[in-house]
């Protein structure tokens, strides 16, 4: 289990890095990931709000020598934990990472429309379909 969060967290970093985003210290050795937004044209609170609306989790956060305050910060933290429980690969985790960086990118852009909206809403509902909270039906216990 330690190894595939490491995998994943790893998986995740090397997305963003390869699309343009600025992983704080480079990589991970945790289950975290931390992504240094001050390129883009919007916040960590900002990010946080737009990716929650979509139904992807994740957290402001500050990162080293951040200028903004701890209310708007210029980071987002992203953990994998719970996804790995619930059994995504390094495969899915690029998956996730693509959608994020899809959504972070309209709105750098100022390009978001609806149909980028549902479009998310529903890869992201595939997913968590795909590797449910409970991989087995639960019933009522006599």
């Amino acid at each position: 289990y330690a190894d595939q969060m490491l995998k994943n967290a790893r998986a995740i970093c090397e997305t963003f890095k390869n699309n343009g985003f600025k992983v704080v210290t480079g990589g991970t050795d945790t289950p975290l990931v931390m992504i240094d937004l001050s390129d883009k044209n919007f916040n960590g609170h900002q990010a946080q709000v737009f990716l929650e609306n979509l139904d992807i989790c994740c957290n402001k956060n500050l990162i080293p020598n951040d200028k903004r305050s701890p209310q708007e910060t210029t980071g987002i933290r992203m953990g994998v934990s719970a996804i790995t429980t619930r059994g995504f690969d390094e495969v899915s985790c690029i998956e996730v990472a693509n959608l994020i960086i899809t959504a972070l990118d309209s709105l750098n852009n100022d390009s978001v429309t609806d149909e980028l909206k549902v479009f998310i809403k529903n890869k992201v509902s595939k997913l968590s379909e795909k590797f449910p909270l409970y991989p087995f039906e639960i019933g009522c216990l006599d």
